[in-house]
């Protein structure tokens, strides 16, 4: 399946329970099977550190009604790269909700996923002295990356995000995993605002550089105390590709761009963009063309359209292989994907991968793989996904096989879009597991239940009402949840009595210590050190009972387990490992 050949990721995920894999509507990580649109991201480049740095690319097809409504924020500074997107959050911009009046003023902004948000921005009077204020979301933006989203936690919880106008200059941004990003601009009025930094939970910080002409140029993480872990030096040109060996007649035309990301430990990645020209009145747009580096040049093709936006079309795999996608325009004229193709074995032949049926009315789609075997997504009216149907085709029938169903908060309601509920039919649709989980306003999930026959002897089959398990005397088994102020989890309690408590270092999401409890008595104890810029140096683990670490009483057995970081650049990285008594 392409899930195995490419590296997307999938943006639905829980970051405390398992969920078992909840279904999304994301097939092979790539297509949108509620709205048909093509979703691709792609880390190119890492520069390794103590605090990594990921340089991606986003391709998401945005309709060209939804570009005239927005404000031209060409990624990197550059290039507008209709569909692929680096770095969207880097620039918050300054609009109105009536264009042709000029009356409104909006500030535009985006999250590092690519959700946009639209707030209220108005002018204040001069005259009066400035003071902070929280922006008032005015609404979200069409949220084509991730439709419909539904709430597992509260870093997935897009409420959770939230802008403030400290001064007429500076924006601070809270994100739903509670990284704090700084925004500033130098002049007032409708200039817009670039982000300066973000502050991460455990103590380290991202840095974002600009150069004269307000692109990207440099990228840095440094330490609690400002010690760089690493970095990415960005440049760009315009014409022939300025690298010794790489100029040709072909490139020496200004219809040619180059972008050239390299880390601090030498490696390199570029991006090379070619003018296009749309088949209506619209200028010339820039257009990814390959993505290079040592070993593998990325080719990008796309289909020809009338739009600022060209639908991707085909781009190259590792090894000669491709991948590509048919699409075709819907009563909105908008591009859909119909058809996946991609390599099915080991030779670089393209097959038929996945073929799309969408009935937006009726508000499902049948998705065929290449044994045409269907899966049926349907979703509401928010575009949330509510069942999965998987079928097998036997002959000239689809004979159903399991059916999977999302029970979600109602709309309107402070959880909505919540998952409240899973449920697990076999081919007879009869339910043979279900989940009931509870939350905090904020998306915290602090109750899990699973339903279902366990131990074999019980005879007692799943009730439902309201699409949820009921307690009819089915057996179940519940684990609970509680959590700090920072949305990090802090106990948890299964169904056998066994707890788990975990303690972090002050405003941060790093551990100092865990302990495994039973009847209320501590089993096991570790303990975790940091050094001055929040680097781990030690972890004892023991079977003590006390909460203090210092004391050892009743400690028959004891691991301690020390690290010692780098002194020299890259700093931070692991440079001794060893044991002590």
């Amino acid at each position: 399946m392409l899930r195995y050949l490419l590296i997307f990721a999938v943006l639905l995920s829980s970051a405390y329970c398992d969920f078992e894999n909840i279904a999304n509507a994301l097939v092979d990580d790539c297509v949108n099977a509620i709205t048909g649109d093509l979703y691709l991201k792609e880390t190119d480049i890492v520069a390794e550190a103590k605090e990594p740095l990921m340089f991606n690319k986003t391709y998401l097809y945005i309709p060209e009604e939804e570009i005239k409504n927005a404000p031209n924020t060409p990624d990197l500074g550059l290039f507008l790269n209709p569909g692929w997107s680096f770095y969207k959050h880097l620039q918050a911009d300054i609009g109105y909700y009536n264009y042709e009046k000029k009356t409104g003023r909006r500030l535009y902004i985006f999250d590092s996923n690519g959700t946009g948000y639209i707030y209220d921005f108005e002018e204040k009077h001069k005259k009066k002295k400035y003071l902070s204020e929280q922006l008032a979301l005015r609404k979200e933006c069409p949220d084509r990356l991730n439709m419909g989203r539904i709430i597992t936690n509260a870093q997935s919880n897009q409420k959770n995000f939230s802008v403030e106008r400290t001064t007429d200059r500076d924006l601070k941004v809270i994100t739903p995993e509670k990284i704090t990003r700084n925004y500033h601009r130098d002049k007032g009025a409708n200039a817009p605002f670039f982000l300066k930094s973000e502050e991460l939970l455990n103590g380290n910080t991202i840095y974002y550089s600009y150069d004269k002409e307000k692109r990207l140029s440099r990228i840095e993480s440094k330490s609690k105390t400002g010690r760089v872990y690493g970095s990415f030096d960005i440049t760009y040109f315009k014409g022939s590709n300025p690298k010794p060996g790489k100029k040709d007649s072909k490139n020496n035309r200004e219809d040619n761009g180059w972008v050239y990301v390299k880390t601090h430990t030498g490696k390199q990645i570029d991006y090379h963009f070619k003018k296009r020209k749309p088949n209506t009145q619209h200028n010339d747009v820039w257009v990814l063309n390959d993505v290079e580096q040592t070993g593998f040049k990325q080719h990008l093709d796309y289909h020809q359209a009338k739009e600022i936006h060209f639908p991707l079309k085909e781009y190259d795999l590792q090894n000669d292989r491709k991948v590509s996608f048919e699409t075709f325009m819907d009563k909105a004229e908008t591009f859909k994907v119909k058809l996946l193709r991609a390599p099915a074995g080991k030779d670089t032949t393209l097959h038929s991968i996945h073929t799309f049926d969408y009935h937006f009315d009726q508000r499902f789609t049948i998705v065929k793989d290449a044994y045409d075997n269907q899966t049926v997504y349907r979703y509401s009216d928010k575009k949330r996904l509510e069942q999965v149907e998987k079928y097998q085709k036997i002959g000239e029938f689809q004979v159903l096989h399991d059916t999977e169903l999302l029970a979600l908060g109602s709309n309107g309601s402070s959880q909505e879009g919540f998952l409240h509920g899973k449920v697990f039919f076999n081919e007879n649709n009869e339910p043979i597991k279900a989940y009931k989980f509870s939350y905090d306003d904020q998306g915290n999930l602090l109750q899990e239940s699973l339903y279902g026959q366990f131990s074999g002897k019980c005879q007692i089959n799943i009730s439902l009402s309201n699409n949820l398990p009921t307690d009819n005397g089915v057996e179940k088994s519940v684990k609970c949840f509680a959590y700090n102020e920072n949305n990090l989890i802090t106990k948890t309690v299964d169904e056998n009595g066994l707890v788990t408590e975990i303690s972090y270092l002050p405003k941060t999401n790093l551990i100092s210590s865990k302990f495994i409890k039973y009847q209320d008595k501590i089993k096991l104890r570790t303990f975790y050190e940091y050094n001055q810029d929040n680097i781990l140096i030690k972890v004892t683990e023991d079977n003590g009972t006390l909460s203090n670490s210092q004391n050892i009483a009743n400690v028959t057995a004891r691991k301690i387990k020390v690290i010692k970081p780098t002194e020299s650049f890259p700093f931070g990285l692991i440079d001794t490992l060893g044991t002590a008594k």
